[in-house]
């Protein structure tokens, strides 16, 4: 028998008594809520009530709908299902919103493993923040999600962390158009296989870093066709190892500045649709899909990183990927610093032209072409390395290389180049100050040179 561990109703309802014209959904200035002008039969159904899924207290921010819920449950663990329970008529002692003289009561309601919200209306509306609504109800699964009036909520983070027997959820009815933070929303549902996203629309939405994290089972994502947009892509599919393709080609995200570790860890990811996503104020693209071991070629054609200060790691042990495609123009690089790891364990990559990429502030190459094993040809004449003092290892046992064309300019005269030509046997084309630098620091180096000086 489960303990209650909850206040007395009588401060229960003193709370919802007091707050309830901050949370209830209903407008008491609108003409047809005004009792003088329309008298209420006492059989007709009052409006729904919004949930205390607010701030326990309007001066704190440590108590939420979770943690009210906790005064009735003892082990979140121990709750198998959660049921949206309208047109009901079920009640209890535990009131967790809508007493208001206008709306339905909402009853928390428990009968063995199953939590009801229990409310005489026909849905129950959440309010302005919903996070961490469902956060650990690790072996519940939903029943009557739709029926959540979602429609004045702006912040989802972790609404259904850690809900980790979800295999399947279905959020289509649910309007998404003031949603702001969907932060770790979903992250860590690990049986999560999948999400029916497919009327959402994020208009404003700022903050999608870890929204799916971690769903390790997921395979299907279904998004709406009128399009997404972000603010923050940092970590949106973080360790999503059961996905194998996704088409992000309505996602426009012309504002967004950081999609660092974006699809890290998306280790059976095969393809991927950046088409139209817009990244034109992304500063941070490092490590966007390393140890996405099993994606074969990335078109990046369309993609905008003019602004990006760092690729570090960007494509780093994608071991399976052989071709990165840029645009026909110059890839604008102009601003990125960081080029570290880049390719890092790139063993099949042969298909790219270097060329056509602008680099002109880069600081640290190390270990930028580390292991790429398949690279035959490396046309670097347009790089500027003159203000970079890290590139020890940047072709290090690129074996198959069989032309490596340095910059025009000179090299830095503090360069750290150990390791640069390691394994190395190509031709390489460079002026005679490059050569220098080169050999004083790759002394075993066993290709050839063609001075261009």
């Amino acid at each position: 028998m489960m303990k209650k561990k909850f206040k007395p109703l009588f401060v229960a309802m003193l709370f919802t008594f007091t707050f309830s014209a901050m949370f209830c959904s209903c407008n008491k200035d609108d003409d047809d809520n005004n009792p003088k002008d329309n008298p209420k039969d006492e059989t007709q159904l009052k409006k729904p009530g919004t949930l205390i899924n607010c701030k326990w207290d309007v001066d704190t921010k440590d108590n939420f709908f979770g943690d009210i819920i906790e005064q009735l449950i003892e082990d979140k663990k121990s709750i198998n299902y959660i049921k949206i329970d309208v047109n009901s008529k079920e009640e209890s002692s535990f009131i967790v919103g809508g007493e208001n003289s206008d709306c339905e009561t909402i009853y928390a309601v428990l009968t063995g493993d199953t939590l009801k919200l229990s409310t005489r209306a026909d849905s129950i509306y959440t309010n302005k923040y919903a996070g961490r609504m469902f956060n650990s109800f690790t072996n519940a699964k939903f029943i009557n999600l739709e029926k959540l009036n979602v429609s004045k909520t702006e912040d989802f983070s972790y609404m259904f962390s850690s809900c980790n027997a979800i295999e399947k959820l279905d959020l289509s009815s649910w309007k998404m158009d003031k949603a702001i933070n969907l932060s770790h929303m979903f992250y860590s549902c690990e049986s999560l296989k999948e999400i029916n996203l497919s009327n959402w629309k994020l208009i404003y939405c700022e903050d999608m870093s870890y929204t799916f994290a971690y769903c390790k089972s997921l395979e299907n994502l279904i998004f709406d066709k009128s399009g997404i947009s972000s603010e923050n892509l940092e970590s949106t599919f973080y360790g999503c190892s059961s996905l194998k393709s996704i088409d992000l080609s309505n996602w426009y995200c012309p504002f967004c500045t950081k999609a660092n570790d974006m699809f890290y860890k998306c280790t059976n990811l095969e393809s991927v649709n950046l088409e139209t996503i817009d990244l034109q104020s992304c500063e941070d693209m490092s490590g966007m899909f390393c140890n996405c071991e099993n994606i074969k070629s990335i078109d990046m054609s369309k993609l905008n990183t003019i602004k990006s200060l760092s690729f570090a790691g960007m494509f780093a042990n994608c071991k399976k990927l052989e071709k990165v495609e840029f645009p026909s123009n110059v890839f604008g690089l102009n601003k990125c610093e960081n080029f570290s790891r880049m390719f890092f364990n790139c063993y099949e990559l042969k298909d790219i032209d270097l060329s056509k990429l602008s680099v002109i502030k880069g600081t640290d190459f190390s270990e930028m072409f580390y292991q790429c094993k398949s690279l035959e040809k490396a046309d670097l004449k347009k790089w500027q390395l003159s203000g970079s003092d890290v590139l020890y290892d940047m072709f290090c046992y690129c074996e198959n290389l069989k032309e490596l064309r340095m910059p025009i300019s000179n090299l830095s005269d503090k360069a750290r180049l150990d390791g640069f030509l390691y394994k190395v046997t190509a031709k390489v084309i460079c002026n005679k100050d490059t050569k220098a630098k080169l050999l004083a620091q790759n002394n075993k180096f066993a290709g050839s040179w063609e001075i261009t000086d």
